[in-house]
């Protein structure tokens, strides 16, 4: 049994020039199909908003702590920058923002008109599942090469509907995490208050009386204007151009897939040719898809020796 000879690189190049008009025909009819696609679909628009920590709080509680305040260093250890910004980073695609989210006319409008293509059929059933799982597909968020800023994106039909909703997910995000610790500090000023008012030994009542100050001055930080958990370091704003399609690329990749498919379609139809008559295949001469290939460069190599030897 013969093995089979191993195609050269001229003769693939030989192949994919005889099989040119297979290429370019379905190459060109790719990029067609892909025109049409284009011509349905909907340009969407990117908002982007840049995020960091909240270092005010670092500033302030550093600054506290210089003061040999041990207790307020144990109230604001919830406060740390870094941990706060990786907080919101779980909260803004949990379900706890989507119900407060779902509440906004706004916002249930812009879901039920989100689509890529004109002939999609936009969603109009949403609960506070879906949009976490909406949310959580979305709207992206990527780390700014090496530093603590992060990238929150989102992309919409809608420019101004899309800066809308990357600015409702961080302030509604912010908002959710700041009530949770306001919660906790009331809480342990309303014992600390409870605890003081039920003890009479001058030391405890001392040290109850530290604690509750700091609670309080941990309760003034919460509650300022700043945002809490992620800063915003730049407002959201919408690209000029659409992020989606990107018609050069789109049209380069159907050229592409048409041209693949013009050649195994090229190799398939000399694979068939080349059946013998009777179903049997011919002997093999190498591992192109066409055999026809090799069989027409050994006539021209024939033809140049027998012209040599006439010479």
């Amino acid at each position: 049994m013969g093995h089979a000879k191993e195609q050269t690189l001229g003769e693939f190049i030989f192949e994919v020039w005889c099989a040119r008009n297979y290429i370019f025909s379905s190459a060109f009819l790719c990029v067609c199909l892909g025109a049409i696609i284009l011509f349905f679909s909907i340009p969407q628009y990117k908002a982007v908003m840049v995020v960091g920590p909240a270092l005010y709080m670092d500033s302030a509680s550093s600054h506290t702590r210089s003061s040999n305040s041990v207790q307020y260093s144990d109230a604001v250890g919830a406060f740390d920058s870094s941990a706060l910004l990786l907080r919101f980073m779980s909260v803004y695609e949990g379900a706890a923002i989507s119900e407060i989210m779902l509440q906004d006319k706004r916002i249930i409008q812009g879901l039920m008109s989100d689509k890529k293509f004109i002939f999609q059929q936009a969603d109009e059933d949403w609960n506070a599942p879906k949009l976490a799982h909406y949310i959580s597909k979305r709207v992206v968020l990527n780390q700014v090469g090496e530093s603590d800023l992060y990238q929150l994106h989102y992309q919409h039909q809608n420019p101004k509907f899309a800066e809308y909703f990357v600015r409702f997910v961080h302030g509604t995000s912010d908002m959710l995490i700041r009530n949770l610790v306001l919660k906790d500090i009331n809480g342990r000023i309303d014992y600390i208050r409870a605890a003081l008012s039920d003890t009479v030994n001058p030391e405890l009542r001392r040290s109850y009386a530290d604690m509750l100050v700091e609670q309080e001055r941990a309760l003034m930080l919460v509650s300022t204007s700043e945002y809490f958990a992620a800063h915003v370091v730049e407002p959201p704003y919408v690209q000029a151009r659409p992020a989606w399609p990107s018609y050069g690329i789109f049209c380069a990749f159907a050229a592409l897939i048409g041209g693949v498919i013009g050649y195994i379609f090229y190799g398939l139809r000399n694979m068939q040719q080349n059946q013998g008559v009777d179903g049997e295949a011919l002997p093999e001469r190498h591992w192109g898809w066409s055999n026809t290939v090799a069989e027409n460069m050994n006539n021209k190599k024939d033809s140049f020796s027998k012209s040599d030897a006439a010479e």
